[in-house]
């Protein structure tokens, strides 16, 4: 059941009800729609209606009581109190009120003459203005304009609504064309009638129509394609927002720690934590890039906490101070080995046939698959290296 209806929306209550009858009826002879029309009869009144006429009614219109009190309670306005006083006085009687009674007093509640109808004169269709070219202010003014003229009290010829009509388009910029053309032709053309008017507006809306429809499936066609295998975009026809996208990615790329563990590219080799010799005041002897720790910053309370890895002093390999030009470094005595960072590189002995059993071996230990991809990305660091300018 539809909600209280408007007077605007007046018609197309009464026809929803209508179609409501007809599929809760179950025949299909539509019967149900010229009896639901007898509420707007003249001659019928509150009393007459509380007979539903042929048998097969009668369960419709008990069924269409409750289904019209039970709008009304939510409704809750003038018509509401009317028909819960009339209800009483039915209860007092020992009957109840029919469903085409009640909707007779909704119609009462929105009558604008004697007969119970809604009706319009002349000087409405006067007072409807023009709502602007927008198009669905033109299909509203379509609407109000057809609807009034359903129910005008007195008939016009077409002639008549042509020159009414008329006066209403005639602020109409996007039919201006439409207009000039009807005022060429001679009077008893064709294309000067009340149906050439009316017929101007469909085309605009259907013209209208068709713009969207298209625009709106170009759209879909280009959403649908984005991210699957769609077109490349032309230079220089990239947006602004594709840009700062693709400009934050790649800042977002640089930015990030070389050591990324998993999502490390191909050819970049891992970092093996912070640097030593980054950290101190000689500095490391290796660039960042071909450094195989992280060139980081520490605070030096972190910095203190970092361990001199075996056998890489960054110093060892340039002549002492103190030395003469050509003269050959004494070694010292061999320390003795402690467990500490494993180095960078892995212990060749453990990967071969002979294997290698000591526990304080300052070299990684790793299988030989592991060897394998050790291998092979020093090969594509050397690569990189040797590309470089």
């Amino acid at each position: 059941m539809p909600n209280f209806p408007t007077l605007p929306n007046l018609t197309q209550w009464r026809i929803q009800i209508s179609k409501n009858l007809v599929t809760a009826g179950g025949y299909l002879d539509l019967r149900e729609i010229t009896w639901w029309g007898e509420i707007g009869l003249a001659e019928n009144t509150f009393e007459t209606l509380a007979d539903s006429g042929d048998q097969r009614f009668l369960s419709l219109d008990l069924k269409l009581s409750t289904a019209l009190g039970s709008m009304l309670k939510t409704a809750n306005n003038s018509v509401t109190q009317d028909v819960n006083l009339k209800e009483t006085i039915a209860t007092g009687q020992g009957t109840m009120l029919k469903g085409r009674q009640i909707a007779w007093l909704i119609l009462k509640h929105f009558q604008t003459n004697p007969q119970l109808g809604v009706m319009y004169q002349i000087t409405d269709f006067a007072d409807l203005e023009w709502r602007g070219d927008k198009p669905n202010e033109v299909h509203t003014f379509m609407y109000i304009w057809e609807n009034m003229l359903s129910q005008m009290h007195t008939s016009l010829s077409r002639h008549e609504l042509a020159g009414i009509l008329l006066q209403k388009l005639d602020k109409s910029t996007v039919l201006k064309e439409d207009l000039a053309h009807y005022h060429r032709q001679v009077p008893g053309h064709p294309d000067q009638s009340y149906d050439f008017l009316m017929n101007s507006m469909n085309r605009y809306l259907t013209r209208k129509r068709y713009d969207v429809n298209r625009t709106g499936g170009v759209q879909s066609l280009i959403k649908n394609m984005g991210g699957r295998g769609a077109a490349p975009a032309v230079e220089g026809g990239t947006s602004k927002k594709a840009k700062a996208k693709a400009k934050k990615a790649e800042a977002k790329a640089i930015a990030a720690p070389a050591d990324k563990g998993k999502g490390a590219g191909k050819g970049s080799a891992p970092k093996f934590g912070v640097c030593f010799f980054h950290n101190t005041e000689a500095g490391c002897t290796k660039s960042a890039k071909e450094c195989k720790f992280e060139h980081k910053k520490l605070s030096p309370s972190e910095a203190a906490k970092l361990v001199k890895p075996a056998g890489r002093d960054s110093r060892a390999s340039s002549p002492s101070a103190k030395a003469k030009p050509g003269a050959k470094a004494k070694p010292g005595p061999k320390a003795k080995a402690k467990a500490g960072p494993k180095s960078p590189s892995y212990c060749f002995k453990y990967a071969s046939p002979q294997s290698c059993n000591d526990r304080n071996c300052q070299f990684m230990h790793l299988p030989e698959d592991m060897v394998a991809e050790y291998k092979r990305s020093q090969g594509e660091l050397r690569k990189l290296y040797d590309k470089k300018p």
